[in-house]
């Protein structure tokens, strides 16, 4: 394929200032493209990343963010689409109403709605994720004080866009507490 003038266009992975993981497929905002919003996609595939050694003793944590999120699940199988090839858990609401997701689908979050956690549950087969937050940064405000003691121990927390500091400030806690990326200002 020759060299164009539109090549910039074309996202074939993760830039390399972002968080990266061996799933990430790609992920674009406003720092990539000026007025874009926030897309990420990644694969689930049947293990997750190292160090974690099973997708149950892992999960994104109950949080909100200021704009719209919308969450696709998609299965691979391209002669059975509805079917997801696993199962992923997401809460929904404060009360933490909890979902099963075993078929294709998109759920829409509305702006300062809580939810999560998200919980992959069991992996069949790989399947896709693509989030898209209608927003031209990420934001994240996280929730931990839904959770127990315990299920905090095996949440991932982020923290971004909602400090008194910089609007793209971010934090990333793992689940023994360490802080992976970034502090938080006071």
């Amino acid at each position: 394929m020759s060299s164009s003038k539109y090549d910039k266009y074309f996202i074939y992975k993760t830039p390399p200032k972002r968080p990266q993981n061996n799933r990430q497929i790609a992920y674009i905002d406003s720092d990539d493209f000026p007025g874009a919003h926030q897309y990420n996609c990644h694969w689930v595939t049947v293990l997750p990343d190292d160090p974690t050694k099973s997708w149950s003793d892992f999960g994104h944590d109950p949080h909100e963010h200021k704009v719209p999120e919308v969450i696709i699940h998609m299965g691979t199988d391209p002669n059975n689409k509805e079917d997801l090839g696993g199962e992923v858990e997401l809460a929904m609401g404060p009360e933490l109403i909890r979902y099963h997701i075993t078929k294709s689908c998109m759920v829409y979050i509305p702006a300062g709605f809580i939810h999560s956690p998200w919980i992959v549950r069991r992996v069949d087969r790989p399947f896709l994720v693509v989030t898209v937050c209608q927003e031209t940064g990420h934001t994240e405000k996280p929730h931990p004080e839904l959770l127990s003691e315990e299920e905090r121990k095996k949440m991932m927390f982020i923290y971004e866009g909602y400090g008194r500091g910089k609007a793209r400030e971010r934090c990333v806690v793992s689940q023994d507490g360490m802080t992976l990326e970034g502090k938080i200002s006071q």
